[in-house]
């Protein structure tokens, strides 16, 4: 059987728990004990054996089977301490390893580290031994009335390193013990019951415990049983065997009910590795079990008889209305990011088609073609909306990983960090988060690294030795703000300055007229660091200019704020999308050139007024609210010859963090909502270009990259 187009299918599912596996642990440092967060990982750690064991992936199964050991042995009460918490830890990295390979097509390559396997089983070993006697509930058996001829003896346990549920339990249907307190054990997997069998089981419940523990039930004339399979522990591919004793016990009888159903069997799905199968016919029960013990990895077989199900009176109407479907059961089916890239593109085209089609009606000025627009616009609209909302995905696509790197990070710097994660839900264009997971961990590695001043130093400071970090996504409008904020020591802009003066980043005539806030903006500059040594995680100088080009690509900007002694906040205000985004046309330097201004880098626009210039130090300004700013020639930027005599045009303020940047326009044009698109070489090299558009008139519109073009307009002032 060809796997291989599964293969996505199990690299995808398996980070999800593996994710999932990392979360959890965490949590568990924080409350250790929590036995919904134990059931969580041994879930977890069962579904990751299961997938990688269908596969034949033998050593990602393994290492799985011994992870899961340790949480069923730590459910039953003993102590999940920090080293199981390790080596879980550990473990989860090795099967992230292994899924990369897996994702590269080198499963081949794929091996358990031998000593990471010893310790585990040694420490499950260990843990088994703590085990409270309570641990091992009582053998609770059905018996028929016709006797079963006698069974072989069950697999030896020598070969198991730790019981499994399967040895411990009985299936959960057959779950009469006479212990009161198991019966109200929430631990306990619910199982759906099959019909007829609720009768029965209850009355067995309800039965007197005998001495050795065995209940018998009365003859039923009824020829339907109850037939409950356990797969052993040894079985790789628990699922396989299962869907094969239905098979078998098909071929010779009739099957009313499974549970769980043969189509979840098939795709691997044997919760508990036990299969129940209602069945009725002239096969005796002692014949049943003989069939379904032939077949190989059978652990358990029990034949129980059932009595037939009393007849209910269905209510009125019911017979002729159907179930209705569990409304809450969301239902989702995976589809490629590319698939959705292309999609966005075909909207983006109809968009055009609309656009174009309400200039056409606006011209001809026909009544009829003006109303098919607007409907036309309505339906496009709608189906934009639900495009973009297929696209967005939580900002905890990115944050779910960082807990972990806190963790580990912390540990070793020896400091600790109280790390909280809000407003995970927000959601943003799965296109802006694939590129933010660098710069985000860069922020929150920066913080432990650089804003934690120490235990002891923040201990003598009047603080708590434990470091607050907090990362939070927000809505604005149509932004999403991502905020790093932590209470550490904070950044000194005079300690800034002395430091990017050493590094030969500006020079101390610069540095001198520099305001705080620009001071803190020099972290950004490629090659300054204020690190005194260089490690793993920083002192290279090439963390924040990275973060801060990302940001400012995918047409966002990065704001922050420090106080020293008190913390610093970094924020990344974020467009939801930049697939389809809206501009403010303006033309400069011939009225051919049409020029795309992302609306979310402009402040304001107006009509430029010759008289309002002002001359200072040979630099023309601009009045801009209350304040001045530099004026710059849009065409003059862009490489266009510079007319003598400027009267007329407009102007555009455009918002650079802190400090806006006035740039005249000969003509604006107004605002359109456009498709982006890449740029082809060699206007792919140009630097303050982003990307191209067709406008409603056909037209191309140079899209412009606002934060180079500002550079740009910085270096020609200063030159």
């Amino acid at each position: 059987m060809d796997l291989s187009k599964y293969r996505a299918l199990f690299v995808t599912e398996s980070r999800e728990h593996l994710e999932g596996i990392s979360r959890d642990l965490l949590a568990l440092e924080r409350t250790p004990g929590d036995r919904a967060l134990l059931d969580n990982l041994f879930r977890h750690a069962h579904s990751l054996k299961g997938m990688a064991a269908s596969m034949g992936y033998e050593s990602f199964a393994l290492l799985s089977h011994k992870l899961e050991d340790i949480a069923d042995v730590a459910r039953r009460g003993v102590s999940f301490d920090q080293q199981a918490v390790d080596l879980w830890l550990t473990g989860a990295d090795a099967l992230t390893d292994m899924v990369g390979l897996v994702e590269s097509g080198r499963e081949a390559e794929m091996a358990v580290p031998a000593p990471l396997m010893e310790q585990i089983v040694q420490k499950a070993a260990a843990m088994l031994q703590q085990a409270p006697p309570s641990a091992n509930a009582t053998q609770l058996r059905l018996t028929p009335v016709v006797a079963p001829p006698p069974r072989p003896p069950p697999p030896s346990t020598a070969e198991m390193p730790t019981p499994s549920r399967s040895e411990t339990h009985t299936p959960p249907l057959l779950r009469a013990v006479p212990d009161p307190a198991r019966t109200t054990d929430p631990s306990l997997p619910a199982v759906a019951p099959i019909p007829g069998a609720r009768t029965q089981v209850m009355t067995a419940v309800a039965a007197p415990e005998v001495p050795n523990g065995t209940l018998t039930m009365p003859a039923v004339s009824a020829r339907e049983w109850l037939l409950t399979v356990v797969i052993g522990e040894q079985s790789a591919t628990p699922h396989v065997r299962a869907f094969l004793v239905h098979k078998r016990v098909s071929e010779k009888t009739e099957v009313v009910d499974v549970t769980p159903p043969i189509a979840d069997v098939r795709r691997g799905v044997l919760p508990e590795r036990t299969l129940r199968m209602r069945v009725k016919g002239a096969l005796e029960p002692a014949a049943l079990e003989s069939l379904v013990r032939s077949i190989p990895d059978v652990a358990t077989c029990t034949v129980a008889p059932l009595a037939p199900a009393a007849p209910t009176a269905p209510a009125p109407g019911a017979a002729a209305r159907p179930a209705a479907p569990d409304a809450a059961a969301a239902r989702t089916v995976r589809v490629r990011t590319e698939l959705l890239d292309e999609l966005i593109d075909s909207v983006g085209e109809i968009m055009l088609a609309r656009a174009r089609l309400r200039d056409v009606a606006n011209r001809l000025d026909d009544a009829d073609l003006i109303d098919l627009a607007d409907e036309f616009t309505r339906l496009s609209q709608g189906l934009h909306e639900r495009v973009m909302s297929a696209r967005m995905t939580p900002v905890s696509l990115v944050t779910d990983r960082l807990p972990r790197v806190v963790r580990d990070l912390s540990k070793k710097r020896g400091r600790d960090v109280n790390f909280r994660i809000e407003g995970a839900g927000i959601e943003l264009d799965r296109a802006v988060l694939d590129e933010l997971h660098d710069p985000v961990l860069h922020l929150v590695r920066n913080a432990v690294d650089h804003a934690h001043e120490g235990n002891a130093e923040r201990v003598a400071a009047g603080k708590s030795a434990t470091m607050q970090l907090t990362l939070s996504a927000t809505r604005d409008r149509d932004h999403v703000l991502i905020e790093v904020t932590d209470d550490g020591k904070g950044m000194d802009p005079r300690k800034l300055r002395q430091a990017a003066i050493a590094k030969g980043v500006i020079s101390p005539e610069a540095a001198e007229a520099m305001t705080d806030q620009e001071a803190l903006e020099l972290v950004c500059r490629p090659g300054f660091s204020t690190a005194e040594t260089v490690n793993d995680t920083s002192g290279r100088g090439v963390g924040m200019d990275a973060v801060r080009a990302t940001v400012e690509h995918l047409g966002g900007q990065l704001l922050i704020v420090s106080t020293v002694g008190k913390g610093t906040t970094f924020t990344l205000r974020l467009p939801l999308t930049v697939a389809i985004i809206r501009v403010l046309l303006v033309s400069a330097g011939s009225a051919e050139s049409v020029y795309a201004l992302p609306l979310m880098r402009v402040d304001h626009a107006q009509d430029f007024d010759p008289g309002k210039v002002v001359l200072s130090q040979g630099m023309r300004l601009y009045p801009v609210g209350d304040g001045l700013a530099p004026l710059r020639d849009l065409g003059d930027l862009l490489g266009w010859p510079v007319k003598a005599q400027v009267t007329g045009g407009g102007v555009v303020v455009l918002e650079r963090q802190y400090r806006p940047l006035a740039v005249r326009v000969d003509r604006i044009l107004g605002q359109q909502e456009v498709v982006v698109k890449p740029l082809g070489e060699p206007l792919a090299s140009v630097p303050f270009l982003s990307g191209s558009a067709l406008l409603a008139d056909g037209r191309p519109a140079y899209i412009l990259d606002v934060a180079k073009l500002m550079v740009v307009a910085e270096a020609s002032a200063a030159a």
